[in-house]
């Protein structure tokens, strides 16, 4: 008896430390959540075996059976709803449905009679054996099987479809996991003990337990599972960096944005939160093909003077944005490092120009007709040359190429 609470109470302070390590990170989302609540609800049916084992009578034993039974049913449930977020593809009623089989197995289970063919007390541990001719056992097998078949068929197909090194050695862990998982449960808690090969005590969840944690445990290490944010690891180096830096996923949404980027952009918290690269950068339809093929990998980099969104104004910087790639050559999103061009910022104060007038400046630097700067500013032609009368005006020059001069000295051109 000693041993087995010894046990339990090990594999469930594991599962424990773990749901919270899953659940605590700074970036956490619906996934994260479900990971944890997956890992309560084993926690409480490792606990239910202790109660189990510690009953003093027969009815005892067979009440919180049933809390076990229905705790152990609800597991799978929670990994099915769990798998299904982190495939992704199905619609919420299909998640939603995934938690009947479990309500109509729990109820069948509460409102039995009774379990089990057989309960002795053997030594410090009762010895129980299911009576799978019975509606209550029978009804534990079937709903179990079909849960954790349900997810070994996502599994295999989630892994035949993702082009990801990564993701298929995952599926591959996490498949056979789900096969162990069910030779476990069905050789040891239901056809050695009904033939009369051997019986043991409710061990099933214990051991199945056991596995399932050093599995996660592995792929959490080794394949970096159920993180997404590169502050899972470079939090406090990206955040003594003076220069923009932000990590979007391989659609080119924002996942993470360091602290100088926060402050330069003047986001609040999670304001980079549904955003997406194109969002912030302000250029033209030149800029916007070159994104697009980025995303698409028909280019690995871009590296160009562009404009970022902030709450009041748009400021320029040199920027860089690569596609990354892990370690086992998986596309995993676009890395943008950016530095703010400071001659900018000084050019305009000293000369007291306007955003607008800096805009048409710097596109005029980059060898852009009045017309081109027109169609990328979205302004009639006249307009354009109506600014740089006055841009002329304010920095006493007569031309563009009195422009360039001047822009030169600030390290704008």
């Amino acid at each position: 008896m000693i041993v087995f609470v010894t046990i339990a109470v090990i594999v469930s302070t594991c599962d424990l430390l773990l749901g919270l390590n899953i659940l605590l990170r700074k970036n956490r989302g619906s996934l994260h959540i479900l990971f944890f609540c997956q890992a309560l609800v084993m926690l409480l049916s490792i606990l239910s075996q202790v109660l189990v084992q510690a009953a003093t009578d027969i009815e005892q034993v067979k009440f919180f059976s049933k809390i076990y039974n229905i705790l152990t049913v609800l597991t799978l449930a929670v990994a099915l709803h769990f798998y299904f977020k982190l495939i992704g593809g199905y619609k919420e009623i299909l998640i939603i449905l995934g938690y009947v089989p479990a309500a109509a197995a729990s109820m069948l289970i509460f409102f039995s009679s009774g379990s089990f063919s057989r309960i002795e007390r053997v030594g410090d541990l009762w010895e129980t054996v299911y009576d799978v001719r019975g509606l209550p056992d029978a009804a534990i097998l079937v709903t179990l099987n079909a849960y954790l078949c349900v997810m070994v068929l996502m599994l295999i197909v989630w892994r035949m479809k993702t082009s990801s090194i990564k993701e298929k050695r995952q599926g591959a862990l996490l498949i056979a996991t789900g096969f162990l998982l069910i030779a476990n449960m069905n050789i040891n808690d239901f056809l050695l003990p009904s033939l009369g090969i051997l019986r043991l005590p409710l061990t099933s969840t214990l051991t199945s337990t056991t596995a399932y944690l050093i599995i996660l445990f592995y792929s959490l290490t080794r394949y970096r599972f159920l993180s997404f944010g590169i502050k899972d690891r470079m939090e406090d180096i990206l955040s003594n960096i003076n220069e923009v830096i932000i990590a979007a996923d391989p659609a080119g949404k924002i996942n993470e944005a360091n602290a100088y980027c926060l402050r330069l952009l003047r986001w609040r918290g999670n304001g980079w939160l549904d955003r997406s690269l194109s969002d912030i950068v302000a250029e033209g339809e030149g800029f916007a093909a070159d994104f697009r093929r980025l995303l698409e990998g028909g280019i690995e980099r871009i590296d160009a003077r562009v404009r970022l969104k902030a709450a009041d104004e748009h400021i320029p910087v040199d920027a860089s944005l690569v596609r990354m790639r892990d370690k086992f050559g998986d596309y995993t999103g676009i890395l943008v490092i950016a530095r703010e061009n400071l001659g900018v910022r000084q050019m305009k104060k000293v000369f007291k120009l306007s955003d607008r007038q800096m805009e048409v400046i710097l596109l005029s630097v980059e060898g852009l007709s009045n017309a081109a700067i027109a169609k990328r500013l979205f302004i009639a032609r006249r307009t354009v040359e109506t600014h740089l009368f006055s841009i002329y005006s304010k920095l006493d020059v007569k031309n563009k190429v009195g422009l360039m001069r001047i822009a030169g000295r600030f390290g704008v051109a």
